[in-house]
């Protein structure tokens, strides 16, 4: 039986890394367009003596705590789901011992993980996008 749903299993698996990813790249997108529209805030406070790390920093603190929100979210999310489909499915396919519906320690600790390194790439590509990484403008 379980031979059976193997290939289902790894579709249905790599269905859901190409939604996650594609829904990081469009986070990115977007971080890059808002740091890219947000230009001239950058210049006013490197003019006024802001240093390229202390802005860094500001964008990198920025991205994380958004991108740790929408971690929060998306498994707020998924715990709602899986509680819908609790109700919706027939008790048959629920038996503990096969399949048990929850979120995982290790699933909590893969988006917490996940959310933090999109936020920490979404703030550094924008800012080398702008600058370059060894550029001495801030």
């Amino acid at each position: 039986m379980l031979a059976e749903s193997a290939p289902c299993s790894f579709c249905s698996s790599a269905l859901r890394a190409w939604c996650c990813f594609a829904s990081c790249a469009n986070s990115a997108n977007l971080f890059l367009s808002r740091a890219l529209a947000r230009s001239r805030e950058i210049a006013v406070r490197a003019a006024l003596g802001g240093s390229r790390f202390r802005l860094t920093c500001h964008m990198l603190t920025e991205a994380v705590i958004l991108a740790s929100i929408a971690g929060a979210l998306g498994l707020l999310l998924a715990q709602w789901i899986l509680q819908g489909l609790e109700t919706i499915l027939p008790r048959n396919l629920l038996q503990p011992t096969l399949h048990p519906l929850g979120l995982d320690w290790r699933v909590v600790i893969w988006a917490g993980s996940a959310s933090l390194l999109a936020g920490i790439v979404a703030a550094a590509v924008p800012r080398f996008a702008q600058h370059g990484p060894r550029s001495r403008l801030p």
